[in-house]
Formats: structure tokens, sequence, C-alpha cells
């Protein structure tokens, strides 16, 4: 299977925002994720990439980044995603990926969502402009599709990482919302 660079495209524009908002409200961002470790991953074949056995799972399936709060000596494991729509398809997809990050739980998936963000279960009740993006913690290895559904399970980026609310405008929040699915729905 050829690699799709365009969903690799997309992930990278993901990603790099993502990381640029954590990092400018000063949280230390390391990358973590295969690909940013091992580089020449990027250029091998989907096929050749699932062949190679010397890979233990849990590398192949490592979050994205470590984030590091010094202040609150905390840290989050965080795996992105950016998909064009959240539908049912999706949902059972995410859900299905989950079972993939069993020794690295608890981690936080930030998803980064183009369509269907005017449900209620995304508006977070805040009337934010901000509504494409949504966190989830993920604690166990066995989700169901609905888990991706629920407003109870999905949190506001800045409601998790704290200093992206704390003196820091939400107006660059949603600059950084509005990049990402302008940049992505060009491609």
């Amino acid at each position: 299977m050829p690699i799709n660079y365009k969903n690799v495209l997309k992930g990278n524009i993901v990603s790099t925002t993502l990381k640029t908002l954590l990092e400018n409200s000063g949280y230390t961002v390391i990358p973590f994720g295969i690909e940013s470790v091992i580089r020449e991953i990027l250029n091998m074949g989907y096929s050749e990439y699932r062949g190679i056995t010397e890979f233990n799972d849990n590398l192949r399936h490592m979050p994205d980044f470590f984030v590091i709060d010094h202040e609150l000596q905390k840290g989050w494991l965080v795996e992105v995603k950016y998909r064009s729509k959240l539908d049912e398809i999706c949902r059972m997809d995410l859900a299905s990926g989950v079972s993939n990050y069993g020794k690295w739980l608890p981690i936080y998936m930030i998803l980064v969502v183009k369509d269907n963000c005017d449900e209620p279960t995304w508006q977070g009740g805040d009337n934010t402009e901000i509504k494409n993006i949504r966190v989830f913690k993920i604690e166990s290895s066995e989700v169901s599709a609905n888990f991706f559904v629920y407003q109870s399970c999905a949190s506001r980026i800045q409601d998790i990482f704290p200093k992206l609310k704390d003196g820091f405008p939400e107006k660059t929040i949603k600059s950084a919302q509005d990049a990402i699915l302008g940049f992505a729905s060009s491609l």
C-alpha cells in the first residue's frame, strides 16, 4: 500500500500546530511518537512498516507527545488525531485503536474534527467558538464508539492544559483551530 502523503501532511499540520500552541503557552512538548523518534519510518510503505518484526507493538503505538508542566510537576501523554467528520464509522475506528495504547495509559487524545461539531455533545455548554478541538482522557484500553460522542467524556483543550486559559487569549486557541481546519481542508 503506498503512502498517502495527504494524510501524512494533515497529521503533521495538526500535530505541529497543537505542539506550537502548547509550547507558546509555557509547556514543554517532547515529540514521542515512533514517526518522530525514527524518522525513516515515514518513508516506509504501510505493509513494510507492519512487516518489521523487530518493532514491538508498544513502540509502534507510542503516543505523539509527552507534555510537561514544570510548575505543576505534571505530565501528559498525548495522542493527536484529525478526522474530517465524526460519524459512526470514525468513532468505531477511534475506539478500536484505543486498545493499542494499553501500556501507555492513561493518555489524552486531542481530537480535531472538521465537520459534525454542531452537535450538543461537542459544544461543551460554554458557547465557545472552539468546538472542533476536544480532549478525551483514555484510562482503559476498552472504550466503545459512544465514548467519542458523550459530552461528559470530552473536555475543552484549555480545561486539560490550564496554561491555555490562564492569561492566554481564547482567540489564540481559535486561531490555531482555524489554521488547522483551513490547511487540512485544502488538502
